[in-house]
């Protein structure tokens, strides 16, 4: 599935499942059955949008594409990658502090939960384009305890919400957040990814990469960025628990910002994971409904070349960012949780 929206609302009830293994938190049997009825008629009517996502092929010539600019300069991010691993430990720019954060005001939405804005410069600013320097996330959090867990609330949970691919707003991950502040008295934050939204370069069009190389910078940013979140939160309360989750791109994120938060020396005990639908390799970018939007003749050596043989030289670079070169042989430190789902 290419579109974002597709499963995006299905997941909030797996994911009560997921934190429920290190916060027990008891789900009425009624409860959890109309959920699962409600969120499968949601994905249902949501994946229609699938199909709005092929009609862009009704604009023709004007039918905007990922990698209109062709590759870029893969070697060097992959080369960064490398470098910033071996040293991970020592990785001072990915630990986030009180006064690097720059906090908007807190208002209400929804009743019981209020919402602000916080930035901070991303630990891969000297990267990204301009527009993207500064990490945006929004926290989600209830004003008051929800009911039934006044004296049960012996944690802090956080919930980190990675984006989908093409995810440029807050709005469906907002509903989860709200239906986890709600009903059990969990914080959010809600990640914008560089490239997408407000951090979207003046020559890019909507969610439409220029280049491959944007694809690794965009990945390996959301990575550093949400480790130092991630750091941040449990440093700031021995406390706190927090989950790393997201849809499709967001999932893989998550999965390998818990590696990366893992090896940098966060507390495993206290972090949990839960992908959902995602990937171990960028390579589901050239595949299904995403393959009709990407501009396949930039990234032609010639034009002579066929279609076969530029997609497997696309496919055989997406893998090298396999998963697996994020991910130690052994953790000396391993994660408390983590639970995946997939389709």
């Amino acid at each position: 599935c290419g579109h974002p929206l597709y499963y995006e609302n299905l997941f909030f009830s797996d994911l009560n499942c997921c934190i429920s293994f290190f916060y027990p938190v008891a789900i009425p049997r009624t409860m959890s059955g109309v959920t699962n009825q409600l969120s499968t008629w949601l994905g249902w009517v949501l994946g229609l949008l699938d199909y709005g996502f092929l009609l862009l092929k009704l604009l023709g010539p004007f039918q905007p594409k990922f990698y209109r600019k062709g590759y870029g300069d893969i070697q060097r991010i992959l080369e960064l990658q490398i470098k910033t691993m071996k040293s991970l430990d020592k990785a001072d720019q990915l630990k986030l502090t009180e006064d690097q954060l720059i906090w908007g005001g807190t208002r209400p939405v929804w009743g019981n939960v209020t919402i602000q804005e916080g930035r901070f410069q991303s630990p891969l600013v000297q990267e990204l384009p301009p527009e993207a320097a500064f990490v945006q996330f929004y926290l989600v959090k209830p004003k008051k305890p929800a009911a039934g867990q006044e004296k049960a609330q012996e944690r802090e949970v956080y919930v980190i919400m990675l984006p989908a691919t093409g995810e440029t707003d807050i709005f469906l991950r907002l509903l989860i957040a709200k239906q986890l502040a709600n009903q059990y008295g969990w914080s959010s934050l809600i990640v914008m990814a560089p490239y997408y939204g407000d951090r979207k370069p003046k020559n890019q069009t909507l969610f439409f990469v220029n280049t491959v190389e944007d694809t690794f910078v965009q990945a390996w940013a959301i990575l550093q960025e949400t480790t130092a979140l991630t750091s941040y939160l449990l440093q700031k309360s021995p406390r706190a628990l927090v989950c790393l989750t997201g849809f499709s791109f967001g999932a893989a994120m998550a999965s390998n910002a818990a590696n990366i938060a893992l090896q940098s020396g966060v507390d495993g005990q206290r972090l949990a994971c839960a992908p959902y639908v995602g990937s171990s390799s960028p390579c589901v970018l050239a595949d299904g409904l995403l393959e009709s939007a990407i501009d396949w003749n930039a990234l032609r050596l010639s034009k002579e070349e066929s279609y076969a043989t530029t997609r497997q030289r696309l496919v055989t670079k997406f893998y090298e960012t396999q998963m697996t070169s994020l991910t130690p042989k052994r953790l000396q430190n391993p994660i408390r949780v983590v639970q995946g789902y997939n389709m």
